[in-house]
C-alpha cells in the first residue's frame, strides 16, 4: 500500500465466526479489495485457527480482544485504529456472518467514494421468503418506530452494512453503546445530521447471528428514553393545560355561556403551550437553532392544536350530556398528543432546511 494513499478501509467485527468468514474474504480479494480490518471479538481459544488461517492467506489486519466486548466496542475500536491514519477518508462496515456478499460490499464502497457527504447503508428485501416472519416482523416494528421517534423512514434500520465518511466515524466514535444498541444509535445521529443513502443488496439470512433478546431490549430502551422525555413534558404540559383549563371554565362559565369553553382553553393553551416549547426545544429534541426557526412552526402548531381541541371538546359536549369537559378535553387532547410527536419531530425541531 503506498504511503500517501487514500484509504476505504473495510471493517469486520468477529464473534466466533464460521468458514463464511473466509469464504467473504477470499470474495474481497478476487474483488481487488485488500484493505480490510477484522476484529476478532474474543472469540476464545476454539476459534483461533480460522483467525489464524486469514493471517497467512490475506493481506489483511486482524485485531484481537481478550474477551468478548460486544459489536459496538469492536467497531468502535476499529474506528480507533483507522483513524490514526490521515488517508484514510471513510470505511464500509460488514457482518462476518456471510449475510453480506464481497459484491454488495464493493458497490457499498463505490458508493461511499463518489457520495463522500451521506451514510451508505445495505438495504435488504424484507418480502423475501427466506427471512422468517419473525424477524421481518421485528424489522417492521423497529422502522416504524424509529420513524415516529425520529422521523425518518429507513427500510432495513438492522442491516450492518454501512458506508460512513471519515468525518462521521470522527463523531460515532464516542457514541454510547458496546453491543448491537451502539449500531442504532450511530443511525441516530446519520438521520439526525448528515443523512443516509439506501443501496438494495442481496437478502441473505442466518439464523445462527448472535443477536439476542437482551440485544432487542437495549434498542427499544433507547427509543423508550427518549419518548419518555416527550411523555414528560407532554404530561406536565397537560397537567398545568388541565387544571388552567378547569379553573377557567369555572369563572368564565356563567359570564360566557356560548364561548366558555373556547375562551378556557385559549388560556390554559397559551400557558402550557410556552412551558411545552421550552422543555421540548431543550429537553426533548435538543433543537440549537433560533428561535425564529422553531418558534413559529409551534406557535402554529400550537394554534393548530388549540384551534381542533376547542372544536372538538365544544362538539363533545354538545353531543354527549352529562360527561366533565375536562374528561373529553383529556381524551381529545390524548388522540391529539400522538399527532404531535412526529409533527414537532420532523418539521418543528428537525427540520435542518434553515440552520
Amino acid at each position: 500500500m503506498e504511503e500517501n494513499s487514500i484509504r476505504y478501509p473495510i471493517v469486520i467485527p468477529a464473534y466466533k465466526p464460521t468458514e463464511k468468514l473466509v469464504v467473504l474474504c477470499r470474495g474481497l480479494i478476487e474483488l481487488g479489495i485488500r484493505d480490510v480490518v477484522i476484529i476478532d471479538d474474543g472469540s476464545g481459544e476454539q476459534y483461533r485457527e480460522i483467525f489464524s488461517r486469514i493471517r497467512e492467506e490475506f493481506p489483511f489486519r486482524v485485531i484481537v480482544h481478550g474477551t468478548n466486548q460486544g459489536k459496538g466496542r469492536a467497531l468502535k475500536d476499529g474506528f480507533a485504529y483507522l483513524l490514526e491514519d490521515k488517508n484514510v477518508k471513510g470505511c464500509v462496515t460488514a457482518d462476518a456472518d456471510g449475510q453480506h456478499r464481497p459484491e454488495d460490499i464493493h458497490r457499498c464502497l463505490q458508493q461511499l467514494e463518489v457520495e463522500t457527504g451521506k451514510m451508505i447503508m445495505g438495504v435488504r428485501d424484507f418480502s423475501d421468503k427466506i427471512i422468517p416472519l419473525t424477524y421481518r416482523v421485528w424489522n417492521n416494528a423497529t422502522k416504524i418506530i424509529f420513524s415516529y421517534i425520529y422521523g425518518s423512514k429507513l427500510p432495513d434500520c438492522l442491516c450492518g452494512l454501512r458506508g460512513l465518511p471519515r468525518s462521521f466515524m470522527e463523531k460515532i466514535a464516542n457514541l454510547p453503546g458496546e453491543r448491537y444498541e451502539y449500531e442504532i444509535n450511530v443511525l441516530i445521529e446519520a438521520t439526525q445530521t448528515i443523512g443516509v443513502l439506501d443501496i438494495p443488496i442481496a437478502t441473505i439470512f442466518d439464523e445462527k447471528g448472535h443477536f439476542t433478546s437482551r440485544d432487542s431490549f437495549r434498542i427499544y430502551r433507547i427509543f423508550l428514553k427518549v419518548f419518555l422525555t416527550f411523555i414528560f413534558s407532554s404530561v406536565s404540559s397537560t397537567v398545568i393545560d388541565l387544571t388552567l383549563f378547569h379553573f377557567s371554565c369555572n369563572f368564565l362559565r356563567d359570564r360566557f355561556p356560548l364561548a366558555y369553553i373556547t375562551y378556557a382553553t385559549i388560556i390554559a393553551r397559551v400557558v402550557s403551550a410556552t412551558y411545552n416549547y421550552v422543555v421540548n426545544k431543550r429537553v426533548v429534541f435538543k433543537d440549537q437553532t433560533d428561535h425564529r426557526h422553531s418558534g413559529l412552526k409551534f406557535l402554529i402548531l400550537s394554534v393548530l392544536h388549540l384551534a381542533i381541541s376547542a372544536f372538538a371538546v365544544t362538539g363533545l359536549v354538545t353531543m354527549i350530556k352529562g360527561v366533565p369537559e375536562t374528561l373529553l378535553k383529556a381524551v381529545v387532547d390524548t388522540t391529539l398528543f400522538f399527532v404531535n410527536y412526529p409533527i414537532q419531530q420532523k418539521y418543528v425541531f428537525g427540520d435542518k432546511s434553515e440552520q
